[in-house]
């Protein structure tokens, strides 16, 4: 889980970051909001999540 802010470009995953990630994608707040009622955010961000919203960063 990465937070992130886009400046300009396409992100892309580093070569030497290919081998540990099998996709990438970018999810706005009601896309997170759903991929956590359904169990689908992995812990470090389900953790993270309402911090996040407290400090309306997302």
């Amino acid at each position: 889980m990465y937070l992130t802010d886009l400046i300009s470009g396409e992100p892309v995953i580093q070569d030497k970051e290919k081998a540990n990630h099998s996709a990438f994608g970018w999810y706005d707040f009601e896309e997170l909001t759903k991929f956590d009622e359904r169990g689908w955010l992995v812990p470090n961000l389900k953790i993270i999540l309402p911090e996040l919203r407290a400090q309306n960063l997302i």
